[in-house]
């Protein structure tokens, strides 16, 4: 099979007919409805698009893994320098989500599900007094889990698009990093 081939049929499965491809692989038990809503739902396209540029300029083209967060944590606080870098929304909106105490272990248990080592890093985030580094690495571990959950959660997408604050948040977080990685 040729390149040409090869994205004809990219194209036909995802973009024209995305249930014949369910329905072709469904040896990987996908559901239709999940694809289509996917495919349709500018929220999960734009994190998709974003992260995808987010993680290559950030990392110079590497993989982001969760144990590099703060050396990127770091990075990014020491270039903010005079830059207008107001991250305060997205930050008050995840450690209020994440230390309420009626909701917190459903939402904790949900961002990190199996992965305790990094929910046990998140909590110290959350414990430690604030600095621009922290506030920085807490929003960054949010979304980092948020990219996880969506490729590898134990949530279908459909529950994962009910979250469209807590993306949307994400993205701006994402969106401003770029602007300032383009600015330094």
């Amino acid at each position: 099979m040729n390149d040409n081939d090869l994205e004809n049929k990219i194209v036909h499965f995802f973009v024209e007919n995305p249930t014949l491809w369910c329905r072709e692989e469904d040896k990987y038990k996908i559901n239709e409805i999940d694809i289509i809503n996917t495919l349709r739902s500018p929220i999960a396209i734009g994190f998709l698009m974003i992260w995808s540029v987010f993680e290559s300029r950030l990392t110079n083209g590497n993989m982001l893994t969760f144990n590099k967060i703060h050396e990127y944590s770091v990075d990014i606080s020491n270039r903010i320098k005079n830059n207008n870098f107001d991250i305060t929304d997205e930050l008050n909106h995840f450690v209020h989500r994440y230390t309420i105490k009626d909701n917190h272990n459903i939402h904790i248990k949900h961002l990190f599900y199996k992965r305790d080592n990094e929910k046990t890093e998140f909590l110290k985030l959350l414990e430690n007094e604030r600095s621009v580094v922290n506030d920085i690495e807490t929003i960054f571990s949010v979304v980092y889990r948020f990219r996880n959950n969506m490729f590898h959660g134990n949530k279908k997408v459909a529950s994962w698009l009910e979250l469209k604050m807590e993306i949307n948040y994400c993205i701006s977080f994402m969106i401003k990093v770029l602007n300032l990685l383009e600015s330094a």
